[in-house]
């Protein structure tokens, strides 16, 4: 019974680890705006505390202190947490100015014990195995395919069963339970190998390690490890970041390629891949190659602004089994190179060390080096050059040597790609937590445009006349200009138009349509935006407002966490028109969301969506939601007009209860009523399901 009862073990801390991430993941997200960079910290966070549990049970074991102590203090560590349960979302706001560290110091606050002392369980219970006297302690890594094999299990449950059924308060409680569990069967995992090497003393053990199988195989090949560890962690988070930007981040989208990445260990360590590696270092070269060619004709599509849709849905089976082969092939030779059990718990140490070197190179040091996100691209390139020096290069010394020209010449040659690929027209390029900024100069049309990502956020025109007039979304077709001209009317004999909110800036277009005197609150996620929106020098739309006496308040950070700040009853308008890149955040269109929007609102408010997108058809989710608060919903699209080099078509749902202001909406420019499919799901914090609603298809 001992080896199941360590298995089980295993299984159960696998289980809750491959959960809790995702939920704290899940936890943090809207504090920070639904940025795709969220997922890719919160990575290195789970990686670096993997890493500093596994140098504890490092030093642990390499010491000379008996195994009864070594038990009681393993045992101690995992019960420490339970004073930190139960499991609790953050309390505190976010930091806009320095969101790296507060994700970091809240993850540590939530999950931080518990996932330490879970991260300890895999090479302690190997190494506990491999000390007994039982006839698989010679080869324990089998233990680690079960523990991923459970990993998968649950990355698979929680986007298909956990989070659709469970709200995320009952996530926590389950996940706190489950934790009390998994420490009394790991104490009994203790006091049953304390049983079973009763009779053993510690130096007969260590004069039996000593005795082991030499051969050049069992030694150490760490250098070997750590890049092909770092190489799969690099390239899961490049897939993810490169998906979750555009289309959005959640966790689906996350699970899929760490999914993919869990399933490659698995393999890796259950069956002897040793006779098929040629083979499979060949396909993984080749898929890499052809998906960096994917995504160079990708990225030309957009610059020459031909229609792309599909950037991402189109071909995204490509990247998935691209990362497939590429993470088996790793792994498979990082599981045929594994030492002696002597050697476990520094093998294990410097597999978390490569993972973490490779997340923490997309997450920290490609957004410091680069102006653009190429570290997807340069992870293919690396691979396909670390591979086949991985056959060319047996020996460890021979390897590195041999090696670093090969992926020099390849970092140097995705580098140049790269740089020949970018748009000629960009003048400035800015990389932050939050995203790339572009500024693009259109010669040909005389405009200047803001991009982030590979979409188009707003533009204003060069010339003298052209300056401060609205295009693109924004423009004189725009169905928003109707809603702008219906309330000026309306408010044609107050003094002054009441305030209205508006929720992302971009290039500050919506701010030419605010009468003097009014005042306009502004709420932007990226402080790169704002500066780059209130320097005249690009777009005048800010500077040409104020100068006409409108007072505009521009406020940094997640626009529903200072929204609440405003008076309650104060807005006659709030306009939503946030956007990463073509993705829109969708914490931003809950119920939750809405009803607090609801309470700044005066009664005869409204508020404003800009769903122009490739992918998702938000109409009906947004219907419902607002039938459930008591609105009415309207649309006007421009999708079927007449496209022209300074409007761009566009979407936009207004809902409300000012029933004349729909009613006129629909008369006088064609407004459509958007009926609430009551059937559909509401979208809460808990819920909400964008694959239901997308328009395009994965191929």
């Amino acid at each position: 019974m001992y080896i199941p009862l360590l298995a089980i073990t295993l299984c159960v801390s696998a289980l809750i680890m491959f959960v809790i991430e995702p939920v704290a993941a899940k936890i943090i997200l809207p504090l920070l705006g639904g940025s795709s960079y969220v997922w890719n910290t919160c990575v290195v966070f789970f990686q670096s505390v993997l890493l500093s549990a596994y140098v504890l049970v490092y030093l642990l074991h390499q010491s000379k202190l008996k195994l009864k102590a070594k038990l009681f203090i393993h045992v101690a560590i995992v019960w420490l947490p339970l004073f930190t349960l139960p499991l609790r979302p953050p309390v505190e706001e976010p930091l806009a100015d320095h969101p790296y560290s507060w994700l970091l110091y809240t993850l540590t606050y939530i999950i931080g014990p518990v996932f330490f002392s879970i991260s300890t369980t895999a090479p302690t219970v190997q190494k506990w195995l491999a000390d007994s006297t039982l006839p698989q302690a010679k080869d324990p890594y089998f233990l680690y395919a079960i523990s991923n094999f459970a990993g998968l299990l649950a990355l698979i449950a929680y986007p298909f069963f956990i989070e659709p059924h469970f709200s995320l308060l009952n996530q926590l409680d389950a996940l706190s339970f489950a934790y009390a569990i998994f420490a009394l069967l790991t104490t009994t995992c203790a006091l049953a190998t304390f049983k079973n090497s009763s009779n053993k003393t510690e130096p007969v053990i260590e004069q039996a390690k000593t005795d082991e199988s030499t051969e050049d195989e069992s030694q150490p090949h760490y250098l070997l490890w750590i890049l092909l560890t770092a190489l799969p962690a690099s390239l899961m988070l490049g897939l993810t970041n490169y998906v979750t930007s555009e289309l959005a981040s959640i966790p689906l989208f996350w699970m899929v390629p760490l999914a993919i990445y869990m399933l490659s260990f698995t393999i890796a360590f259950t069956y002897d891949c040793k006779r098929f590696l040629k083979e499979m270092v060949i396909l993984s070269v080749a898929s890499a190659l052809l998906v960096f060619g994917l995504l160079f004709n990708e990225s030309k599509v957009h610059y020459d602004e031909t229609v792309a849709s599909g950037l991402v849905t189109s071909g995204i089976s490509l990247h998935l089994i691209c990362l497939f082969l590429v993470a088996l092939t790793c792994h498979a030779k990082v599981a045929a190179t594994r030492p002696s059990t002597r050697h476990l718990t520094a093998y294990y140490l410097v597999i978390a060390l490569g993972g973490i070197l490779g997340s923490s190179f997309n997450s920290f040091i490609a957004p410091l080096i680069f102006n653009d996100i190429f570290e997807y691209q340069l992870a293919l390139a690396i691979s396909a050059s670390a591979l086949i020096c991985t056959f060319r290069f047996e020996k460890n010394r021979r390897f590195l040597k041999g090696s670093a020209i090969y992926i020099a010449a390849s970092v140097v040659l995705a580098l140049l790609v790269c740089k020949i690929n970018q748009d000629p027209r960009d003048i400035v390029s800015k990389r932050n937590f939050f995203g790339v900024l572009k500024i693009k100069t259109d010669q040909a049309n005389k405009t200047v445009q803001i991009w982030n990502g590979v979409t188009l956020h707003g533009g204003e025109l060069i010339d003298k006349d052209g300056r401060n007039k609205p295009i693109f979304y924004y423009g004189e077709s725009s169905p928003v200009k109707d809603v702008f001209e219906i309330l000026e009317e309306k408010n044609s004999s107050l003094k002054q138009n009441p305030p209205y909110a508006m929720l992302g800036l971009g290039a500050g277009a919506l701010s030419h349509y605010a009468k003097p005197g009014q005042e306009l609150l502004i709420y932007e996620l990226n402080p790169g935006v704002i500066d780059i929106a209130s320097n005249p020098f690009y777009f005048t739309y800010l500077h040409e407002a104020r100068k006409r006496g409108v007072k505009i308040e521009t406020v940094s950070g997640d626009a529903r966490v200072n929204i609440k700040k405003a008076p309650n009853n104060f807005l006659q308008l709030i306009v939503l028109d946030t956007f990463s890149s073509d993705s829109i955040p969708l914490h931003l269109i809950t119920k939750e969301a809405m009803s607090s929007y609801q309470t700044k609102l005066k009664d005869d408010g409204s508020i404003l969506f800009h769903v122009t997108n490739t992918y998702y058809d938000l109409k009906k989710p947004i219907a419902r939601v607002a039938q459930s608060l008591g609105f009415d919903a309207v649309a006007r699209d421009t999708y079927t007009s007449a496209r022209t080099k300074f409007q761009e078509p566009t979407d936009w749902i207004l809902i409300s209860k000012d029933k004349s202001l729909l009613e006129q909406l629909k008369n006088q420019y064609n407004w459509q009523e958007i009926v609430p499919d009551e059937k559909m799901r509401l979208w809460t914090d808990d819920y909400y399901d964008p694959l239901k609603v997308l328009y395009l298809h994965f191929s």
